[in-house]
């Protein structure tokens, strides 16, 4: 059986020992060197020791504060917090001043009508009074209405013949003629006012003139005559005013008007009816025109404008005075 080196160590320095600490080889003890062991086998790490106490604290210096860290998130928002206990009541505040009187309510609603009332009781008849003074006369009634006829009498007596009259003066024939010719004209004269004074009902006053229509709707040569015969004469504006008042009268009535102005005489000159030539004029653009060699009359249109027609055409007639 081979020995391990090591034990071979041992055993060698366990005799070396044993020689030198007897006391009988004391005097004699020499030491011998051994011859060297074989290194060991490295030990095992032993079982960690206890913690030390913790040492002073150090002398270093205190370093310096560094800059303020960048703020962080804000935190989420919290719970609502239970409402807190009613506070005690405050003192009473001093009076306002007195507000602005509003305005004021409308009416209320009528009520209705109440009952009746219970009569009274009848008060006991007080004694006559002494008779007033008498009072002044009152006026004059109404006349009565007339009473109905009486009885008819009875038949008075035949009464005696009167004396022959004077006989009269031969009959004048001519003289009732002349009345009769001034009866008839008088009749004429009256038909000619009523006329007139129907046609000045509806009359238009213009300055110094009077225009008036009764409608009539004629030609132009029976234009003139319908206002000689109510003793006028045919319409015609000599100025803005009176041309104003006679375009009034045609939109009313709704239709053209002859004016008292015309070419008869001599193509393209128009002059008035007694024959002297216009003041005033307010023709459409290009008129006259005398479209077809036939129009030598003038009408006034609803517009106030003027336009050459022929004089057989039938026309509103409005007279003058």
């Amino acid at each position: 059986m081979l020995l391990h080196p090591f034990s071979v160590f041992a055993a060698v320095m366990m005799l070396m020992t044993a020689f030198c600490q007897s006391p009988a080889n004391q005097p004699t003890c020499i030491a011998v060197q051994g011859i060297p062991g074989i290194p060991g086998l490295p030990g095992r790490d032993g079982p960690k020791g206890d913690k030390g106490d913790a040492g002073p604290p150090g002398q270093g210096l205190k370093g310096v504060q560094g800059p303020p860290g960048k703020a962080g998130p804000a935190g989420q928002k919290g719970s609502t917090g239970s409402p807190g206990q009613k506070g005690d009541q405050g003192q009473k505040g001093a009076n306002g001043s007195p507000g602005i009187t509003g305005a004021s309510g409308t009416p209320g609603l009528k009520g209705a009508t109440g009952f009746a009332g219970t009569p009274g009781l009848a008060g006991a008849q007080g004694m006559k009074g002494a008779q007033g003074p008498l009072g002044n006369a009152g006026p004059a009634g109404q006349k009565g209405s007339t009473g109905s006829p009486g009885s008819k009498g009875d038949q008075g007596l035949k009464g005696a013949a009167g004396t022959p009259g004077i006989p009269g003066a031969p009959c004048d024939m001519s003289r009732v003629i002349t009345l009769e010719k001034q009866l008839s004209d008088l009749q004429k004269t009256m038909a000619l006012n009523q006329k007139v004074l129907q046609l000045l009902s509806k009359s238009w006053k213009v300055g110094a003139k009077t225009f008036f229509t009764g409608g009539t709707i004629s030609n132009f040569a029976n234009a003139k005559s319908e206002c000689a015969r109510v003793g006028s004469r045919l319409a015609v504006p000599i100025n803005e005013a009176e041309n104003k008042a006679l375009e009034e009268i045609v939109k009313k009535v709704n239709k053209e008007a002859w004016l008292a102005m015309s070419d008869e005489k001599t193509e393209g000159k128009f002059v008035y009816l007694d024959g002297n030539p216009i003041k005033y004029s307010k023709w459409n653009p290009g008129e006259p025109n005398d479209h077809k060699h036939a129009e030598d009359c003038v009408e006034i249109q609803s517009t106030g404008k003027w336009n050459d027609r022929s004089c057989s055409d039938d026309h509103l007639v409005i007279c003058e005075l």
